[in-house]
């Protein structure tokens, strides 16, 4: 979401429109609205458990179950890349097999 920002924001300071700052006010208001949402939350985690945060990881077994969530993630990943190219080479078969450009 900061990447998206930061380049609608730099696309935006070399363009040449006439209401830059509705437009910069625009950029800005999905970072503006995550920071409001999430002092929100951690008022409310304030009010009702005494302690200003959204997560607190200390005392916990993070790095293990980290660790599980890899080892079954990556071999998931990896699998999830094989199928575009895949895909792709299908429709591109059909595409070219019903005419390709000569539709519509």
């Amino acid at each position: 979401m900061c990447v998206g920002t930061a380049c609608t924001v730099a696309g935006l300071w070399k363009s040449r429109h006439t209401h830059k700052g509705f437009r910069f006010a625009a950029a800005l208001a999905p970072l503006l609205a995550l920071g409001c949402v999430t002092a929100g939350y951690k008022m409310l985690n304030y009010h009702c458990y005494g302690e200003y945060a959204i997560t607190d990881r200390s005392g916990t077994y993070c790095k293990e179950v980290m660790s599980d969530l890899l080892q079954v993630a990556v071999p998931e990943f990896l699998w999830s890349l094989a199928w575009p190219p895949l895909v792709w080479l299908l429709f591109r078969a059909i595409y070219n097999r019903v005419g390709g450009t000569k539709l519509a």
